[in-house]
């Protein structure tokens, strides 16, 4: 009996180291297994974080032109400190500035009777003059220059002088600066012939325009009754010795100007010659029947 006790004894105490070994092998193996997935995982990669959000078009737009503003701003700082810096009174005219104030003064009030009351006005008017005398036809026509140039003042302190000068050199750059398409003619004459017409008096028509506008117009007639008149004017210009033999020398020679031949050479070149003498025709018709 004492013998089977001792055995079962022996047993048990064996079957629980069986476990203790079992549950202590178990552990190390678990703790193996959570070691390896610790340090078999990939390291993260931080990267600065850029724009990944997604934007639309107009947002883009928007954005860049921030940019662009931003951009301009901190350049117009930049010149406005090195003119702080470098700043000369002897730099600057204020015969200048006020001339540049006010053709911008008559570029806002455009197209209505008092911007037409102040160029045509100045238009027959030589300010050069000491006694402001008025032009008439082909002298106040003669003051437009063959291209536009920026005229420079300083000097100048006669306020009114400045003033007639500005409304000069403005109209100058319209000349030359103006869509001059038979559309555009058209409809700057038909918006704004009113105001034309209420400027321009009878009086002042037959002093100032009416001999301008009949030579024209009848030079127009004798031009176009002229066979290849389009491939002359095609050909030649006011600075060939044959443009002034067309259509005849002795016609050429009745009159004091070439200016009125060149004038529809113009015309024939930008095409808008149909609209420029139907526009004449009418404003004869207006003064003198």
């Amino acid at each position: 009996m004492i013998k089977k006790t001792g055995l079962y004894i022996i047993l048990f105490c064996s079957i629980a180291l069986f476990l203790i070994a079992a549950f202590i092998l178990y552990k190390e193996y678990d703790g193996y297994q959570k070691r390896v997935k610790r340090y078999s995982k990939e390291t993260p990669v931080y990267t600065k974080k850029t724009n990944a959000s997604y934007f639309t078009a107009a947002e883009v737009n928007t954005l860049e032109s921030y940019r662009t503003q931003r951009n301009n701003l901190l350049g117009y700082e930049n010149f406005l400190m090195e003119s702080a810096i470098y700043y000369d009174p002897s730099n600057f005219s204020y015969a200048n500035l006020l001339k540049e104030k006010l053709i911008t003064q008559l570029d806002n009030i455009k197209f209505t009777q008092p911007y037409w009351d102040e160029i045509l006005t100045n238009f027959y008017t030589d300010i050069y003059a000491a006694d402001n005398t008025a032009l008439v036809g082909y002298d106040a026509i003669m003051k437009i220059p063959n291209s536009y140039v920026n005229d420079d003042i300083e000097g100048i302190e006669d306020i009114d002088v400045i003033e007639k000068i500005s409304t000069q050199e403005y109209w100058k750059r319209q000349v030359f600066e103006m869509d001059r398409s038979a559309q555009n003619i058209e409809k700057i004459w038909r918006q704004n012939k009113a105001y034309f017409y209420t400027f321009l008096s009878k009086s002042k028509y037959d002093k100032q325009c009416k001999n301008v506008i009949t030579d024209l117009i009848a030079i127009h007639e004798a031009i176009t009754q002229t066979p290849n008149y389009k491939e002359f004017y095609q050909t030649y210009n006011v600075k060939d010795s044959i443009f002034h033999t067309f259509p005849t020398p002795e016609y050429v020679q009745t009159f004091e100007y070439s200016w009125p031949f060149s004038f529809w050479d113009r015309r024939f070149t930008e095409k808008n010659d149909e609209i420029v003498f139907e526009i004449l025709e009418e404003i004869k018709n207006h003064y003198e029947n």
